[in-house]
């Protein structure tokens, strides 16, 4: 394979791990307008963000045993052929009950992306070369949801709403097109022949029995997830913030989120550096440390002065630099715990990540109003129970291997 073919391969990964969580945060800053539109409650509104989480954490667990059984390839078309047709559904929806429909089948066929896009990074490297793989593929899944509420923010203000839902149906059809078009099959046809013992849903639960077994895939995984938490509390809660108490418009939300992104995307790069002087256990820890402290130090000015936009997203951004230090490592930590399922270790990270952090996005969008005091303690409860769960890194982590698979090798 040329050096061109294996950075369109990755490339293609990339947009795959992006494309679900874009849907999932470009059409936020529209949140007050769509609630407007519809005459509806704004607990009901934010369903289609809650609720869509929950899709994405239930789907989740089948991607990856699926996969493992018939190969990454034809899971991901399907998943991508259900993320158009949610993109559609959502873009005309006539109703906000239909559109949180559409919201959860457009979830639930981009968590194919999220999911699979790991999984296919573990088959092709290395123990050694996957963690740093995979944290390119979580920053480019992270830092997208983190720049779509700019792009959201502009869309809802130049064409209305119903615009996020058609940009996203496009995003859908072009990632579909190069998963049929350029991704190879990279599931090893030994292994995939192997999983088809017995029925799907003995090989799931067979693949997910493995992967539960491991206190180090439990330690990383609950560590990311509430570090994410941390993340979705906020983007649902900022633009209550931003647009009821502080009077500002969705593009200037869109515009003070720029900052999270970028921080995000600087302290995954950090991490990656990091990983050959500290290593994945010190590098989470270093981040959940600092990331609490900043949390700690930004409650303290926010009981001493008035609530600004700089004042509420100036913190945030160090918190997501920290961020970078302990998502990224928590999934290659959590994925390299468990060897052989590595699609089931995949989908069971994303479902338990998204489980958790739809329960601090509702409860998020659903207490903040007039007040930042809500979004804080959510943040901080979360931030608490990943120190908390920090010892469960020091476990025996699992030493067996199989052979990796190179991205040219056809399924």
């Amino acid at each position: 394979m040329t050096v061109r073919a294996k950075a369109a391969f990755f490339l293609v990964l990339m947009l795959m791990a992006a494309a679900g969580s874009f849907s999932m945060q470009v059409f936020l800053p529209a949140l007050p307008e769509i609630q407007r539109y519809f005459g509806s409650s704004q607990s009901f509104v934010q369903l289609t963000l809650s609720l869509s989480m929950v899709a994405i954490a239930v789907s989740t667990l089948f991607y990856g045993p699926l996969s493992d059984r018939f190969g990454r390839k034809p899971v991901l078309v399907g998943g991508m052929g259900l993320f158009l047709a949610g993109s559609l559904l959502s873009t005309f929806a006539p109703s906000v009950t239909l559109l949180i429909v559409g919201r959860v089948a457009q979830a639930a066929g981009g968590a194919a992306g999220m999911v699979l896009s790991r999984a296919i990074v573990r088959d092709v490297y290395g123990a050694a070369e996957a963690p740093k793989a995979i944290n390119y593929l979580t920053m480019a899944m992270v830092i997208a949801p983190m720049i779509a509420p700019v792009v959201g923010g502009f869309l809802t203000e130049g064409f209305g709403w119903r615009a996020n839902f058609a940009a996203t149906a496009l995003l859908a059809l072009l990632v579909g097109a190069l998963v049929v078009g350029l991704l190879h099959e990279t599931f090893p046809a030994g292994a995939r022949a192997r999983s088809r013992d017995g029925s799907i849903v003995r090989s799931a639960l067979g693949g997910l029995r493995q992967v539960a077994r491991s206190r180090r895939f439990w330690g990383y995984t609950l560590i990311s997830a509430f570090s994410m938490a941390i993340f979705f509390a906020f983007v649902a809660g900022a633009p209550y913030l931003m647009n009821g108490l502080l009077k500002r418009p969705p593009s200037e939300y869109g515009l003070w989120f720029l900052g999270i992104p970028g921080m995000f995307a600087v302290g995954s790069f950090t991490a990656t550096r990091l990983l050959n002087t500290l290593g994945l256990d010190r590098s989470v820890m270093l981040g959940a440390i600092l990331g609490a402290l900043v949390l700690a130090v930004a409650a303290l000015l926010f009981g001493v002065f008035a609530l600004t936009p700089a004042l509420l997203f100036v913190p945030a951004y160090a918190i997501s630099f920290f961020q970078g230090l302990i998502i990224p490592n928590g999934v290659a930590g959590a994925i390299n715990s468990s060897p052989g399922a590595f699609g089931a270790a995949s989908g069971l990270v994303a479902f338990v990540q998204m489980t958790v952090s739809a329960a601090a996005a509702q409860l998020s969008g659903t207490v903040t109003g007039d007040s930042v005091w809500p979004l804080v303690a959510i943040m901080a409860a979360c931030a608490c129970l990943v120190l908390l769960l920090l010892p469960l890194l020091r476990s025996r982590p699992a030493v067996a291997e199989p052979a990796a698979v190179s991205p040219a090798d056809g399924g």
